[in-house]
């Protein structure tokens, strides 16, 4: 099997994080919702993010991207001990190309998909303990057990938006998390959202590295770009 079948290592945002930030980044790209015919990857998405979705931007838009996203879902689901040797193997393989190259190495598990790895595969983190893995999630629950300091200490989540769940974006500003909160694509960036500072997300990926209780701006992106449901910010 290719090194690179289960995590990309190059897209638009991955290298702008390698230039920015001088980290290599490798991203885990399932079939999100139930795109994958599998069940629901994303049981928190918003009727705005179901239809907006990342994958309907970039090179995720591609029949190709689909059905290899679609490949990846049925793996993960049928034959876990597989996928997740396969998955230690690449993270393996990223690392020793980032140190080659003197970049830090991190991980992205859920590309496009809301996944609960602390739970479902907790040894990646203790094996992997010199790795950064770094996600976003619209899991209330799992967001509140990230900031109690109850999940793995090399695993930084940051809290999306959605246009139904801004009181727990305030609750957990207020707590010191950071949440994306996604703009218009033809628009500056606003420099606060409800009082918090806001900090550009479109230069790297890298969230590992932004301060506590910041907003992190997105861009709208693909079928974002016509949101009129509230799940972008206008």
């Amino acid at each position: 099997m290719s090194h690179s079948y289960l995590l990309t290592t190059e897209s638009a945002k991955i290298v702008k994080t390698k230039k920015r930030v001088k980290a290599l980044q490798g991203v885990l790209n399932l079939a999100p919702a139930n795109s994958g015919g599998t069940g629901n990857l994303c049981p928190y998405a918003s009727r705005g993010c179901l239809a907006t979705c990342l994958q309907t931007s970039g090179r995720n838009r591609f029949k190709a991207a689909h059905l290899a996203r679609v490949s990846r879902t049925h793996m993960w689901r049928e034959n876990r001990a597989r996928f997740v040797a396969d998955l230690d193997r690449e993270i393996g393989n990223l690392v020793n190309r980032a140190h080659k190259a003197g970049l830090t190495p991190f991980v992205r598990l859920n590309g496009l998909s809301d996944i609960r790895w602390e739970v479902e595969d907790p040894w990646l983190f203790i094996r992997w303990r010199h790795v950064r893995f770094v996600d976003y999630t619209k899991n209330p629950h799992r967001y509140l057990r990230f900031l109690r300091g109850d999940f793995p200490s090399n695993y930084t989540l940051t809290f999306s938006r959605s246009e139904s769940n801004d009181h727990y974006c305030v609750n957990f500003l207020r707590a010191g998390g950071t949440v994306t909160v996604l703009f218009p694509h033809n628009k500056p960036l606003p420099s606060t959202w409800k009082g918090y500072r806001a900090i550009d997300g479109d230069l790297h990926d890298f969230r590992a590295l932004d301060p506590k209780g910041v907003v992190v701006g997105l861009r709208a992106k693909g079928k974002a770009k016509q949101d009129m449901t509230g799940f972008v910010v206008r």
